[in-house]
C-alpha cells in the first residue's frame, strides 16, 4: 500500500494531540478552501486535508495507521540530512513488473524497466511534470498549479498548451525533472528535492548533475553509508583508474 504522511499534510508532529490536529486543520482549511482560496492547487489540497483530518481524529484508524508506518507516539520516521522526499518501501520486488510509488503529493507510475533500474542501481532520473490530478508539479520547490482549459462542449477547443518553460514560483527550468533514490540496506525509496545541479542561476540549468552521495552521504532513513549501488560502482571505478 502506498504511504501517505497525513501528519505532514496537516503540518503537525506524529505525537500531536487531538486539539492540535483540529487547530492545524482549521488553519489550513481557511487557506485552501476552494470557495475562498486564491491558491491554484486549493481543490487538491483541500481533499488531502479532509482525508488527513478524518483519519487522524479517529482513534482506531490513527492507531492502525501509526502501527503500520512506524509513526505516532510509538516512533517516528528518521528525518533526512537534507530535504528528502517521503519514504516508500518496495517490500516485494517482482522482476518485469511495474510499480506505483506515491510520494505524496505526486505519484510515480514506473514501468518494469524503470523499476529494474531503480532496484539494481539505486537511482532513477526522469521527468514527471504532472500529478494524477492533472496539476503541474515542480520538483524543485513543490509548487503546484493548474492550467484551465475551455469546456469540452466549446465549439472551438484549442490543443492543450505545452508544459511551461519555467516554474512560476521558483523560476527553475528543470522543474519537471525528478531523481528517485533507493537504499540497498533498508529498501527505502525517496526523492531528492531541491537543486539537482551544482548551480541554478536565474532558473537556468548550469553545471553538472549532483551525484547521489553529494546529496545524501548516508541514507536519510537508516543512516547507513554506502547505500547506493550506482555510486559504489562509480567510486570503485574512479579509485581503480591510474592517476594522470
Amino acid at each position: 500500500m502506498a504511504f501517505i504522511n497525513y501528519y505532514q499534510i496537516l503540518d503537525v508532529s506524529p505525537d500531536a494531540s487531538e486539539e492540535e490536529i483540529k487547530t492545524a486543520y482549521r488553519r489550513q482549511v481557511k487557506r485552501y478552501h476552494p470557495d475562498t482560496s486564491i491558491e491554484p492547487d486549493s481543490a487538491a489540497r483541500f481533499i488531502e486535508l479532509h482525508a488527513a483530518y478524518e483519519l487522524l481524529l479517529d482513534p482506531v484508524k490513527r492507531q492502525e495507521y501509526d502501527e503500520q508506518h512506524g509513526l505516532g507516539a510509538g516512533g517516528s520516521v528518521v528525518p533526512g540530512t537534507v530535504r528528502a522526499g517521503r519514504r516508500h518501501a518496495i517490500p516485494h520486488y517482482v522482476p518485469a513488473a511495474p510499480v506505483v510509488i506515491q510520494m505524496n503529493p505526486i505519484v510515480y507510475s514506473l514501468a518494469a524497466e524503470e523499476v529494474y533500474t531503480l532496484f539494481r542501481q539505486g537511482i532513477l532520473r526522469g521527468k514527471a511534470p504532472k500529478m494524477e490530478s492533472a496539476a503541474y508539479y515542480c520538483h524543485r520547490c513543490q509548487y503546484r498549479w493548474f492550467v484551465f482549459l475551455p469546456p469540452a462542449n466549446s465549439r472551438s477547443v484549442p490543443p492543450p498548451p505545452p508544459p511551461p518553460v519555467q516554474c512560476p514560483q521558483c523560476q527553475a527550468s528543470d522543474w519537471s525533472e525528478f531523481l528517485l533514490l533507493r537504499c540497498r540496506h533498508c529498501s527505502a525509496v525517496f526523492e531528492a528535492e531541491g537543486p539537482l545541479r551544482e548551480q541554478s542561476v536565474h532558473g537556468q540549468l548550469r553545471g553538472r548533475l549532483f551525484f547521489p552521495y553529494a546529496l545524501f552521504p548516508d541514507c536519510p532513513y537508516c543512516q547507513k553509508p554506502h547505500w547506493c549501488m550506482a555510486e559504489e560502482t562509480r567510486l570503485g571505478t574512479a579509485h581503480s583508474e591510474p592517476a594522470s
